[in-house]
């Protein structure tokens, strides 16, 4: 009676090992083809951005540091060079 025990529990151990193996590959490939559908959608779409606003705070910001680097420049503190 305690073989038959001592071998259901080792039986029993192999399938749980086996379940959560499988599980995790069912799951690495539910995410998997998750992932490929919405890069499908994404290439499939026709939307554009506009990034006109975007390129004008790049200017700007272009601007602000370029007069930074001038006052930097003309500093006469040798720590800020």
């Amino acid at each position: 009676m305690k073989n038959l025990l001592d071998n259901l529990q080792k039986y029993l151990l192999v399938l749980g090992v086996i379940s959560a193996v499988g599980g995790s590959f069912y799951t690495a490939a539910t995410n998997i083809s998750t992932i490929n559908n919405r890069l499908d959608n994404l290439e499939g779409s026709k939307q554009s951005i506009d990034l006109a606003p975007i390129n004008e705070k790049i200017i700007l910001l272009e601007e602000k540091v370029s007069k930074l680097e001038k006052t930097a420049d003309n500093n006469k503190n040798p720590l800020a060079q």
